[in-house]
C-alpha cells in the first residue's frame, strides 16, 4: 500500500507539471490518492479529496459526473468520521444528496477497493 500511495503522490505531482494545475485528469490524482487513503483508513484522505473537489467544481462544474463522484467520496468519509459540518461544506443545503455509503466494492483478497483507482 506505501508503493501504491507513492505512485498517486508522484502523479499528482506530475500531472500538475505537465498539464497544468486546473486541468480536469489533474484532479484524477488527488481524487484517487484520496481514495486510497480512505480504504487505509488513514485521515489524510480528505485534503487530497478536497483538493480534487475544487478542481473539479471550477473546471468542470458541480453537476458534472465527476464532480459527483468526488462529492460522494466526500460525503462517505464524512460519514465515517461523523463530520457534522460536511453538508455545508460541500455546498448540500437538501437532504435529497446521495451518497455512496453501501454501495458495491469490488475488492481483492485483502478488502481492499480496486475498482475507484486512475492514475
Amino acid at each position: 500500500m506505501a508503493t501504491a500511495r507513492l505512485v498517486f503522490e508522484r502523479s499528482v505531482a506530475i500531472r500538475e507539471r505537465v498539464l497544468a494545475p486546473d486541468h480536469p485528469l489533474t484532479a484524477t490524482s488527488p481524487h484517487s490518492l484520496g481514495h486510497l487513503l480512505m480504504d487505509q483508513g488513514d485521515p489524510a484522505a480528505r485534503p487530497p479529496l478536497e483538493r480534487a473537489l475544487a478542481i473539479r467544481v471550477r473546471v468542470l462544474g458541480p453537476d458534472h459526473p465527476d464532480t459527483v463522484a468526488t462529492r460522494r467520496a466526500l460525503e462517505e468519509l464524512a460519514g465515517e468520521e461523523g463530520w457534522l459540518v460536511v453538508r455545508p461544506v460541500l455546498g448540500i443545503t437538501s437532504g435529497a444528496a446521495a451518497t455512496s455509503a453501501g454501495t458495491n466494492r469490488e475488492s481483492n483478497s485483502d478488502g481492499f477497493n480496486l475498482s475507484r483507482f486512475e492514475i
